[in-house]
């Protein structure tokens, strides 16, 4: 349980992280590269070599006044606040005097300004910039003296030294405080999720009624939290309806086989009494009811899983309601009107829209009194597209408004008192609802002129312009 707690390089808490780290430390090495570089810059040989004239313009000035050059290499051998070397060259470019460093260098001549120069002295290498200046003729002393100047570049380069040891230190102080700064508060803010996963981990078929815990407030993760408990809601769902449609189904397959094993018991234990006859007919009659049954439950399956076959294809609706008509005058003693049947082609499979019709027509006759309607047409109203319409009525009790709805759903009756021989499987107005439903068409269920309930249809009509859904 430890480890499931410890979080992995993996998780978010680490990635994001990593990822603020990573962006600071690009961030911060640029920076430092910038300033590093303008600092450089800042202090630089120009730079140096403008303060270095500067010095050489103030000796010069020291030497025309008439100051001795070896009271100035004095002053510049033994300042610590100085850090260069001074050359006096004669007119005739002899040396005149020299700092200690430079006593054993010949003259210093230079063809560009500033100059840099390299001087090692026992395996030991400083770099220096080296400027000039030569006092004016009508100096009145020390005429056509020129100065020469070195200027230690180790000035330039001690503040370089210095920001680089800051930035060495500091960066990585920075890169831990917000790294650490960063974990806490990701892991403070990812503990509401990782409490709901824990929560969810809990949850199982057996308990599909328990419930995240709200975190609160009206974030992301709140959000989320409604988000799960609404997906367990809609899986909760689901699964009730699964098993009671496994149940229905159980139920609806026992009945058949319970009536065969009976009649097949009793001509098993009084011979004589069941002729053959009459067991093959039961026996077969309630062999095509579970047919029928398997058949629908494995349509219906096939449209929770999207896998009807809806071919676009050209269905004459009149000729499957006259079809249907003659069905019905043929096997029950109603009277069916057909009056109101015209023309009409839907697009969509012949052999699924021949069920739909097949399954209200005897949704009807199982519930008329003495008489049922179908008709059908094309309708083009209020500027909407044209729709073929179906209609199938009876002049039975008719459905009440409230339980319209459930009509549709699978293994419902609203008439418990009908008897299976009599009643269907409650499985023909779901598959209705699914076909028509997998066609892009509507079904809906209205009070009907002949005192039942009318169920209409509406599907895509065929004319010329139409190819397809």
């Amino acid at each position: 349980m430890a480890d499931k707690r410890r979080p992995p390089l993996r998780s978010v808490r680490a990635r994001a992280t990593i990822a603020a780290v990573s962006v600071l430390a690009v961030v911060l090495i640029i920076g430092a590269a910038v300033a590093l570089n303008f600092a450089r810059q800042s202090l630089g040989v120009d730079s140096l070599a403008e303060t270095a004239q500067q010095r050489a313009d103030v000796f010069a000035t020291r030497l025309a006044s008439g100051e001795s050059a070896e009271t100035m290499i004095d002053e510049v051998d033994d300042s610590r606040r100085d850090s260069g070397l001074i050359q006096f060259i004669a007119p005739d470019g002899s040396v005149l005097d020299a700092s200690e460093d430079l006593e054993d260098e010949g003259p210093l001549r230079f063809d560009s300004w500033p100059q840099s120069v390299t001087l090692t002295d026992d395996d030991e290498t400083e770099n220096y910039v080296a400027v000039t200046q030569t006092v004016p003729s009508d100096a009145g002393a020390n005429e056509g003296v020129t100065i020469v100047y070195l200027y230690s570049l180790s000035d330039a380069e001690l503040p370089t030294q210095v920001l680089l040891l800051v930035f060495a230190v500091g960066i990585p102080a920075v890169l831990l405080t917000v790294g650490a700064t960063t974990w806490w508060l990701t892991g403070r803010a990812m503990r509401p999720v990782e409490r709901m996963r824990e929560e969810a981990e809990l949850i199982t078929s057996a308990n599909l009624g328990q419930r995240i815990a709200h975190p609160g407030g009206r974030d992301e993760i709140a959000r989320l939290a409604v988000t799960l408990n609404g997906m367990l809601d809609r899986l909760q769902a689901s699964h009730l309806a699964q098993r009671q449609f496994v149940s229905d189904a159980s139920h609806e397959l026992r009945s058949p086989l319970a009536s065969i094993r009976q009649l097949a018991e009793v001509a098993q234990t009084y011979p004589g009494t069941v002729d053959e006859q009459q067991l093959a007919d039961h026996t077969l009659t309630e062999a095509l009811r579970m047919q029928r049954l398997v058949e629908s439950l494995l349509l219906l399956t096939r449209s929770d899983e999207l896998r009807l076959n809806v071919a676009a294809a050209a269905v004459d609706l009149d000729d499957i309601l006259a079809r249907e008509a003659t069905r019905i005058r043929s096997t029950h003693p109603l009277t069916v009107h057909t009056s109101g049947v015209s023309a009409t082609q839907a697009l969509g499979s012949a052999s699924l829209l021949d069920q739909v019709i097949r399954n209200l027509v005897d949704n009807a006759a199982r519930h008329a009194h003495s008489a049922i309607a179908v008709n059908c047409g094309v309708i083009e109203a209020n500027g909407n597209p044209p729709r073929a319409w179906v209609t199938v009525d009876d002049d039975g009790t008719g459905i009440p408004l409230a339980e319209r709805g459930r009509v549709f759903e699978r293994f419902v009756r609203l008439d418990e008192s009908r008897s299976r021989d009599a009643g269907g499987s409650g499985l023909g107005l779901a598959i209705v609802h699914d076909i028509i439903r997998a066609h892009g068409g509507t079904v809906r269920i209205d009070d009907s002129p002949l005192g039942g309930a009318r169920f209409v249809l509406f599907l895509t009509p065929v004319d010329e312009r139409e190819t397809g859904f």
